[in-house]
């Protein structure tokens, strides 16, 4: 086990060191980013059972839309496509 001298190291004071940002992967300003936390976290209230991801994804098309009523028809396009049929899985026992 080898020991490390950091006397001599020059350490970097804390207002140098980089800070963390919020990534924002869909070029919103910082007043539509704090407006989507704050709806967020009451549609999270009003809907504790909803998965929070599916939440943001939801918030994030609606507000990427150049409308709500374009977003809502996007919407009622997915729910009027028939579901894809699955191939279950058969176990001989």
């Amino acid at each position: 086990m080898s020991v490390v001298d950091i006397s001599n190291s020059a350490l970097t004071p804390l207002e140098e060191l980089p800070r963390a940002t919020q990534s924002n992967p869909l070029g919103f300003d910082e007043v539509t980013l704090a407006r989507r936390e704050r709806e967020i976290a009451n549609i999270m209230k009003d809907y504790p059972n909803v998965p929070p991801k599916f939440i943001e994804t939801a918030w994030d098309f609606v507000a990427s839309s150049k409308s709500e009523e374009e977003a809502l028809e996007q919407v009622k396009k997915w729910d009027r496509l028939p579901a894809k049929p699955r191939n279950p899985i058969q176990v001989d026992i």
